[in-house]
């Protein structure tokens, strides 16, 4: 700073004016003060989304957790007939007594039906035909590999529950 920069500084000091660096300074301050205002605000608003999203979190876990417990309930409901029917078929192999494959496969297929029902879903039907999906797939042997969209056909079906893979179909190369 020159002397005369320092003379105008004391002048306008003496006089009761401010210098230049103080006003700077003052509108560096009012700046400052305005941000503040504005960070406060979104802050506030933040935590505002943050308890709205918290609340909302517990209305779906609640929701989630009662919607499973009734899912369960209605499907254990729909297989408890077929599963006592299924005891009563092995109960009946236990004691020696010739049992129907027939009425066995039945009440299989029965519980099928209302597991799929209740959301499990198969991957491919067996001696069907796919298209290998190393996220739905895996091959029978460990000696075969296959690309990613390459025919396969399944020889034990896979199962996904609410969109995730549970169990892999099991797949051998598609013979032309």
């Amino acid at each position: 700073m020159t002397v005369f920069d320092r003379f105008i500084n004391a002048w306008l000091v003496f006089t009761g004016k401010p210098s230049a660096e103080a006003r700077a300074a003052a509108d560096e301050l009012i700046s400052l003060k305005s941000e503040l205002a504005r960070l406060r605000l979104d802050l506030r608003e933040a935590r505002q989304t943050v308890n709205a999203l918290r609340e909302r979190l517990q209305e779906l876990e609640s929701h989630t957790i009662q919607h499973s417990s009734d899912g369960m309930d209605g499907l254990f409901g729909t297989i408890a007939a077929p599963l006592s029917q299924l005891r009563l078929q092995d109960s009946l192999m236990e004691a020696g007594k010739e049992i129907s494959s027939t009425s066995v496969m039945t009440l299989a297929r029965h519980l099928m039906n209302a597991i799929e029902t209740a959301g499990l879903e198969p991957i491919g039907s067996c001696g069907g035909e796919i298209l290998f999906d190393p996220e739905q797939c895996g091959p029978l042997s460990t000696d075969s590999s296959f690309s990613s969209g390459e025919p396969v056909v399944v020889r034990f079906v896979g199962y996904r529950y609410n969109g995730r893979v549970i169990r892999k179909a099991l797949v051998e190369e598609a013979r032309r």
